[in-house]
């Protein structure tokens, strides 16, 4: 009766969708997490570096976030966390929903 044209009328706003491409391998995502702790030498920063080698997902990065912030934040400030952490975005497109995917 209505057709398509209710929910253009309910969500007017709403952004059509584009093709994303496809997401990073694995392997650039942890080597990208990698090199944000590079200069970090702490017993924290050793073992977040052993949980992203052994990570599956590019969304275990959500798990250890925090991990990662404040192992940055310790050894240098959290200006210098934020921008690592927000670098690392870009390469999460594709494994982390646009939703769950936080600002730092």
């Amino acid at each position: 009766m209505f057709g398509g044209s209710w929910k253009r009328r309910l969500f007017p706003s709403r952004a059509p969708e584009s093709k994303a491409a496809p997401p990073a391998k694995l392997e650039d995502v942890r080597l990208q997490i990698l090199a944000a702790l590079g200069d970090c030498q702490s017993t924290a920063a050793e073992r977040i570096r052993s949980q992203v080698r052994s990570m599956r997902s590019g969304g275990d990065l959500l798990l250890l976030r925090g991990d990662i912030y404040q192992a940055v934040a310790r050894e240098h400030c959290e200006a210098e966390a934020r921008r690592r952490l927000n670098a690392l975005l870009p390469t999460l497109r594709g494994w982390v929903p646009e939703a769950g995917r936080p600002r730092f």
